[in-house]
């Protein structure tokens, strides 16, 4: 598999250039920059998104990307993460800090939630 790793994002424009990736793990400066880029990635397996920022993630659109098995988030203590922008996506695994405040819901099964104090390594 293709693993590319990005630290201190404002932008992911280009990241189109980059089709075969399966697995991508990048840092943002801030929350809301748009991750509409990343739907070129039609192979996306596992995504790992980081900020710092307190602003809640605009995830929309992310349940277009076929292949997307398993999304880690890493975002500071009571950030809300809302599940409903992921309705839509199919058997993925969703992984968050513990305490992370979830809002909105997705279909029935089709997001599983997993709670660890340290992100495991992309797998």
């Amino acid at each position: 598999y293709t693993t590319l790793f990005r630290s201190g994002l404002s932008s992911l424009d280009g990241i189109g250039h980059f089709p075969e990736l399966t697995h991508l793990e990048f840092e943002l400066r801030r929350a809301d920059a748009d991750l509409s880029p990343l739907l070129a990635l039609k192979k996306i397996e596992c995504l790992r998104i980081s900020t710092e920022d307190t602003a809640m993630l605009a995830l929309l659109g992310l349940s277009a990307l076929p292949r997307l098995r398993m999304l880690q988030i890493r975002q500071p203590g009571k950030t809300f993460l809302n599940l409903a922008q992921l309705d839509g996506c199919q058997n993925l695994t969703l992984v968050l800090r513990p305490g992370t405040p979830i809002i909105g819901q997705a279909r029935d099964g089709s997001v599983d939630i997993v709670r660890v104090n340290d992100l495991p390594p992309m797998i």
